[in-house]
């Protein structure tokens, strides 16, 4: 079974988590070949009663990407910023190149029959969570000095760029300053 968090949180210790987006939480869940089985409606039903959404996803890979393409596009500009969200987008040309790379992420799901749009979209609408105050993950593990999670959100998505015959130069130059910057602080090891 595949699941997708869609959830903007900061770890404020050990086991504390503080989240910035109350309400409009959401965990996509669903089996790996896409079947409606019982278990995966039972562990949507348990959420939703808990009060996280779980919507039905038309395709669990559908979510991955979407969320896949979130993070490289988005954390990837933020890491290198040392920002925020918010900060990243007030700035046109940290805007611009954060679209550019979305762009060319979209593409890489595009190649492999994902629309990365179609996933299912948070309680408040959309995709993002609303708080874009928040910096991504990849940037707090960055500031507390903690191993990052580079390969799987950076490095890997354009291993699949590169096997369908794409070309992403924008996520390209920020996939090699990421591992760069991230190695140099002894957080990753390419």
């Amino acid at each position: 079974m595949g699941g997708v968090i869609y959830s903007a949180n900061d770890l404020t210790g050990p086991g504390v988590v503080l989240n910035h987006t109350p309400g409009d939480n959401m965990l996509v869940v669903g089996e790996a070949d896409d079947a409606d089985s019982a278990r995966a409606r039972r562990l949507r039903e348990v959420l939703e009663a808990c009060g996280m959404s779980s919507p039905p996803p038309e395709d669990i890979r559908t979510a991955m990407w979407n969320k896949a393409v979130r993070i490289i596009g988005n954390s990837s500009v933020c890491l290198l910023a040392d920002a925020a969200l918010d900060a990243v987008r007030a700035d046109a040309g940290l805007r611009e190149l954060m679209a550019r790379a979305l762009a060319e992420a979209r593409a890489i799901a595009s190649a492999y029959g994902f629309d990365s749009e179609r996933a299912p979209q948070r309680p408040s609408g959309g995709h993002a969570s609303g708080s874009i105050s928040h910096k991504p993950s990849l940037v707090q593990d960055y500031d507390a000095g903690k191993p990052m999670e580079i390969e799987s959100q950076i490095v890997t998505p354009l291993a699949f760029a590169r096997a369908a015959g794409l070309a992403a130069p924008v996520l390209d130059a920020l996939a090699r300053l990421c591992v760069f910057k991230a190695a140099a602080k002894g957080l990753y090891s390419p």
